[in-house]
């Protein structure tokens, strides 16, 4: 995992403001518009999650906890898949116990919908498949992640025990 210091005045500024770093004067990449975007808070620790599209093309997801920003790669994303370095991290979702948080990962193999462990230990895939998720929205227990198709269907999927 890499982290990336910033202070902590300007970390908590950013955190009450609601906004992500600064985006390189309006330069894009395949992502869109390089810099920080899609910032949530945890529903639970004074902490946030947001998207940094770079100027390669990728978009990665943070965390960012107690000041410090650190790149979400986690250790294990199951036996047959690892991030390309052009993924690109889509609507973050805090559970509501802010221990996971669920992404729409673009990647060349399609897009789908993972669940990330807030500590970087693990990610789970939720979909696979032509379709194409976006939207995810967690249940009030966290045990369920509802996401909705680009042909506007809508689905419930169970997230499995951690």
């Amino acid at each position: 995992m890499r982290r990336v210091a910033i202070g902590a005045v300007a970390a908590a500024a950013l955190g009450l403001l609601g906004v992500g770093l600064a985006a390189r004067g309006g330069e894009r990449s395949a992502c869109g518009e390089v810099g920080d975007r899609e910032r949530v808070a945890s529903p639970v620790r004074a902490r946030s999650a947001f998207v940094r599209c770079g100027s390669d093309g990728s978009a990665w997801l943070f965390v960012v906890d107690r000041g410090v920003a650190r790149r979400l790669v986690p250790a294990s994303y199951g036996c047959c898949y690892r991030p390309s370095a052009s993924v690109v991290f889509r609507e973050p979702a805090w559970s509501p116990d802010g221990r996971r948080i669920a992404a729409v990962v673009d990647d060349v193999g399609g897009t789908d919908v993972w669940v990330l462990e807030a500590d970087g230990k693990r990610a789970r895939r939720l979909t696979t498949g032509p379709e194409r998720e976006r939207a995810p929205q967690w249940s009030r227990d966290g045990d369920r992640v509802t996401v909705a198709t680009e042909t506007g269907r809508r689905r419930t999927i169970a997230v499995p025990a951690r």
